[in-house]
């Protein structure tokens, strides 16, 4: 049985979070690059935003029907905005396949 380790566990972890607030805050920088470029596809947003969800009740996954071109434009913002993220990766020791070192 392979059993993980507790400091293994932990910097795993701290990657995932890394990774995941990397992720999220790239997306917003190219979000709000794109709505700042483009002032016309900010209002259309705006007016899908405000007609679409109640100004009574937080925003759900129950507004996304009435929420298309939100929707669409963050699908094009992940599209092309590089949203992926890297980890620099140093091995710890050399590791010999069919005689090849890596």
């Amino acid at each position: 049985m392979w059993i993980i380790s507790d400091e293994y566990l932990e910097s795993l972890i701290g990657d995932l979070f890394i990774a995941g607030t990397e992720t999220t805050t790239t997306a917003l920088r190219w979000s709000i690059v794109c709505l700042t470029e483009y002032p016309e596809i900010q209002e259309s947003l705006y007016r899908e935003i405000t007609s679409g969800i109640s100004n009574f009740l937080p925003p759900s996954v129950f507004n996304r029907p009435a929420l298309v071109q939100v929707e669409a434009f963050y699908m094009e913002v992940l599209r092309f905005g590089h949203v992926e993220f890297y980890l620099f990766v140093c091995v710890q020791r050399e590791a010999h396949l069919h005689g090849i070192v890596t």
